[in-house]
């Protein structure tokens, strides 16, 4: 018997006005990411900083910024949680990443990738991370040492598909650390790798 799938679209009805405004000063926000409750957002902005909100009184808790002296120099392009809440990671578009401690507000660590993020996911403790570049594959960052691998390109011909190269859109790492799918722009592909 073949059962029907849910469209996720067709579960809820989209707002018919804007409920509420959050303001950000002084920069736009670029990254937006709710904690696993839903109890705190987490804006990243165009001036490098993460605004940290308390999402039920719409005010903003305290604002996390990179010391001086690191390469964090650029909008912050990508936001994630760790799945305690406890650990918020952030990519800038110069490809510095950090991680800072909530609670608080101090910088756990940082690392260079070296070009901008379009992606970024971390395991339960936010101590791996799957960072995925404008350009080049996914890599995976141990945040304590710095240490980034990469993961392997997905080619057109691997997939015996036309030639060229099938890039990758979005990546995300299981709780553990161990899975990470990575998502292509070209056929809706989720590509698992161990």
């Amino acid at each position: 018997m073949n059962r029907r799938l849910f469209d996720p679209s067709q579960l809820y009805a989209p707002p018919d006005y804007v409920e509420d405004t959050l303001r950000s000063p002084p920069h736009n926000a670029t990254a937006l990411a709710f904690n696993n409750s839903g109890t705190m957002l987490a804006a990243g902005c165009e001036d490098g900083s993460v605004v940290l909100w308390d999402y039920a009184t719409r005010s903003p808790l305290k604002v996390l910024q990179a010391p001086m002296g690191t390469s964090w120099n650029a909008a912050v392009m990508v936001v994630a949680w760790s799945r305690d809440g406890r650990l918020l990671v952030a990519g800038c578009r110069s490809g510095s990443i950090a991680c800072w401690n909530v609670a608080n507000g101090s910088l756990a660590s940082t690392t260079q990738l070296g070009t901008g993020l379009t992606s970024i996911s971390t395991d339960d403790k936010a101590s791996v991370v799957a960072a995925l570049p404008d350009t080049g594959p996914v890599q995976i960052i141990q945040l304590a040492t710095g240490v980034a691998s990469q993961l392997p390109t997905i080619t057109a011909e691997a997939e015996a598909k036309p030639a060229g190269k099938w890039p990758a859109s979005c990546a995300v790492m299981s709780r553990n650390g161990q899975v990470v799918l990575v998502g292509q722009s070209r056929g809706g592909k989720l590509s698992p790798y161990v």
